[in-house]
């Protein structure tokens, strides 16, 4: 007699238990073992699919690749060769932002995709990143490193823990405008108000003025404080300006007094354009590319000259490398992987050191050459944990769905006789 078993479609109230068969097979054992490392130990997902990936690879090619999985004519695709692509999300490109209204990092959205774009602002960065893994924008644009702070490492952690990839770069020139109420005039201010790193980069500017400067939450939010008169103690919408954006002037009706008053005109910021699909099958010998990874290398001499070595020995040139702590995530990762080598060689003793540290290395070039190929595969044998955040257009370029995004979206409008 043969036993049907009945899929969800059919029932959803009664199930039938799987087969013998089905509980041997290796892609269903190794799933099981895929829930326990992310729901039980805690494992980021980015970091279990990394690891399991060469079993992937290799289960693949026994059975041959699956036509229904759209991933597959990527791996396979030249690295010269640009795929077809079709931008369903052209006429509504959402794209996350941290702040309010009239921030830097939405104007930086504009900049980069065009006035067009539908900009959505969040709570933090956090928010951004769950916006995008929860489809409910299509990308976020964030801030990476700023020219005169340094980098904004909350990002970088966050990159770990969110599987999202890097799709463009752009660089962004901050310029800090004095904003006041219409009819203030520039000698009634006696009071600044704006985040606490504007105000430090307009100190000799404020100073000069004698204008004693008073820190808040954000820039393009004191712009707003203004308009909503919810200031701080002593100030009132006569006496006070906002340093901002002229963004954040346009968006809540604030006149600029004056523009460009930081003290230090090389202040840029990068951002990084993320979402949940790459680009680098689109990126042909004619752009200049970018790939950004992250590694992390075992406590030996000389570790890092030789995770270093296999790009320069090729001639790639490495345009950043800056390390972090490794998450608490990715160390229960390593300590696991540490103890299953421990448990298959009883001679060698292996533990991992209380701290770990990761590696965020730029180079450029795009990872589907082959010098960068070689390279990649030279640097997975000196390190612990290897994962490539995204390869991507240098300099504000954009390719792929992202490009044709934004194109059809300047085509929408022209065309739009309203």
């Amino acid at each position: 007699m043969t036993r049907r078993i009945r899929t969800r479609r059919e029932s959803s109230a009664e199930w039938s238990p799987l087969g013998d068969k089905t509980r041997k097979h290796p892609s269903f054992l190794l799933g099981i073992l895929l829930v326990l490392l992310v729901r039980k130990l805690n494992f980021p997902v980015a970091v279990v699919v990394e690891a399991f990936a060469p079993l992937t690879i290799v289960r693949q090619k026994a059975v041959g690749p699956r036509l229904t999985t759209p991933t597959t004519s990527i791996q396979s695709a030249s690295p010269y060769t640009a795929p077809a692509f079709s931008s369903s999300t052209a006429l509504g490109l959402r794209v996350a932002y941290q702040g309010v209204p009239g921030a830097y990092s939405e104007k930086s959205t504009r900049e980069l995709l065009g006035e067009n774009v539908i900009a959505i602002g969040r709570p933090d960065f956090e928010s951004c990143f769950q916006a995008v893994a929860s489809m409910e924008v299509d990308y976020a644009c964030l801030p990476i490193e700023n020219s005169l702070g340094g980098s904004i490492h909350e990002n970088y952690d966050l990159m770990l823990r969110y599987d999202l990839t890097i799709c463009a770069e752009h660089e962004f020139r901050v310029q800090h405008c004095v904003l006041t109420k219409k009819g203030v005039k520039l000698g009634d201010v006696k009071y600044a108000i704006s985040h606490p790193q504007a105000l430090a980069q307009c100190d000799n500017y404020l100073r000069g003025l004698g204008i004693r400067p008073i820190p808040t939450y954000d820039t393009a939010g004191s712009a707003k404080m203004i308009i909503e008169n919810d200031l701080p103690e002593n100030c009132t919408p006569e006496n006070t300006c906002a340093i901002a954006s002229d963004l954040a002037g346009r968006t809540y009706g604030l006149n600029c007094l004056a523009k460009g008053v930081e003290d230090d005109d090389s202040n840029f910021t990068r951002f990084l354009l993320l979402g949940r699909k790459g680009v680098t099958q689109y990126l042909t010998q004619n752009v200049p590319a970018k790939t950004s990874v992250v590694f992390t290398l075992p406590n030996a001499a000389g570790a890092l000259y030789k995770a270093l070595a296999c790009f320069s020995l090729r001639d790639i040139d490495c345009s950043k490398i800056e390390s972090r702590p490794t998450s608490v995530s990715l160390l229960n990762y390593l300590k696991f992987r540490s103890q299953q080598k421990k448990n298959g060689s009883k001679r060698e003793e292996l533990s991992v050191p209380r701290f770990r540290y990761c590696f965020y290395l730029d180079f450029l070039d795009g990872k589907l050459s082959s010098n960068s190929e070689s390279a990649l595969a030279n640097l997975r044998e000196f390190t612990d944990y290897v994962r490539i955040l995204g390869s991507y257009p240098r300099e504000s370029r954009l390719v792929g769905p992202v490009a044709a995004a934004v194109e059809e979206l300047k085509t929408a409008v022209v065309e739009d006789p309203t």
